[in-house]
């Protein structure tokens, strides 16, 4: 495994410091997360992505960094299923096409589930995209209780290994809305959350914040995030 490892630090992408200013990440009772700060969609450019892991024992990292459902790096060639994996916490990629969204996993080199009869790596997903708020900008004196998130579900996953009744933006609790989905009415659309405002307000306070989404995975956590501006 070490051996795969250190093979899988190929020219790619290259380690730059991260970023001054992290966003914020609220605590969460819904275990170990990891995100992913970075560009949004739609952008043209060379972008610096950013790991920032919630549990001092993640410490191996793969990214996608189109989110198309591959790891991009490190290659995954010859990693087998419990795939290669690299230490570095940053990665910088030109993007000749507009931006998508990225993604990174996170493992502690220790953790695995069983997949279709085999071992896999167990370890939490963040990503750049799949989460709109709503209003993303807003006041003490606007009028509203509520923050809505909408999650969109990665094409890529099934949403049955999502735990919909545990979510929490930056820790607080997210309640789906409806509470009680009809089965199969809702099958592909995005899901719908609501978050107390004036508890996200009080949490966050005034100026523009990364506000985060965690939900329940396949018995570890994903991770997305948005930006609101509380005035």
């Amino acid at each position: 495994m070490r051996a795969l490892l250190v093979a899988a630090l190929a020219v790619f992408v290259v380690v730059v410091p991260a970023p001054a200013a992290a966003p914020h990440v609220g605590g969460t009772s819904l275990g170990p997360w990891v995100g992913l700060w970075g560009p949004g969609p739609g952008l043209v450019g060379t972008f610096t992505y950013t790991v920032i892991a919630g549990d001092s024992n993640l410490i191996f990292y793969r990214f996608d960094l189109d989110v198309d459902g591959r790891w991009d790096f490190p290659s995954q060639a010859g990693g087998g299923p419990i795939g290669i994996w690299a230490t570095w916490t940053s990665v910088t990629k030109q993007h000749t096409e507009p931006t998508r969204g990225a993604c990174v996993q996170a493992w502690d080199g220790v953790s695995t589930r069983l997949e279709g009869g085999v071992y896999v790596a167990k370890g939490p997903i963040g990503c750049t995209t799949f989460l709109t708020l709503t209003p993303d900008r807003w006041s003490r004196e606007s009028q509203g209780r509520f923050v809505w998130a909408r999650f969109d579900v990665p094409s890529w996953l099934d949403p049955a290994d999502f735990g919909r009744g545990r979510a929490e933006v930056e820790g607080l609790r997210a309640l789906p809305w409806p509470p009680v989905p009809h089965p199969g009415e809702d099958e592909g659309l995005p899901w719908l959350f609501r978050v107390s405002r004036q508890d996200l307000t009080d949490l966050l306070g005034p100026g523009t914040h990364a506000a985060h989404i965690i939900l329940s995975w396949e018995g570890a956590t994903f991770t997305a995030w948005d930006t609101v501006t509380i005035l």
